[in-house]
């Protein structure tokens, strides 16, 4: 009875620390997309600052398309880096490329709309599809 007792006791001690614990968790890094800078004739990039979860942002930008490369942890941070890719590509199409399947370099990739073309080795595709998708409960990763 007492352990049961004491049981209890922890653990509504950690349920009243729970808001303040939520409280601390800091905001999702945000891109400066600000930084964006020319580095060559064909290659803009927005550094990272050595900000922790904030990639490199890369822009190659050739005659017929333009190419970005990673994108930032989620939505917000993947429609920032859209909206660079739009003013620099114009009318032209669009190609992402993630360097690797991690969160703060592919989960921008929603932000993207249908007709960017993506680039994926089939290792990171292979590892962004889950057994779920496999089985039909959900959609996989668009291609």
């Amino acid at each position: 009875m007492r352990a049961s007792l004491r049981i209890i006791v922890i653990a509504l001690a950690f349920v009243g620390t729970a808001p303040q614990l939520l409280a601390q968790t800091p905001p999702a890094p945000i891109i400066n997309v600000e930084g964006l800078r020319q580095i060559s004739a064909h290659v803009h990039i927005i550094p990272d600052n050595s900000v922790a979860l904030v990639p490199n942002i890369g822009y190659v930008v050739g005659d017929r398309a333009v190419l970005v490369i990673d994108t930032g942890l989620g939505a917000r941070n993947g429609a920032a880096v859209y909206e660079v890719a739009k003013k620099l590509a114009g009318t032209k199409v669009l190609y992402l490329a993630t360097t690797h399947v991690h969160p703060e370099h592919d989960l921008g990739a929603q932000a993207f709309p249908d007709t960017t073309k993506l680039i994926r080795s089939t290792d990171q595709e292979d590892r962004r599809v889950r057994p779920a998708t496999r089985q039909g409960l959900c959609q996989p990763f668009r291609n």
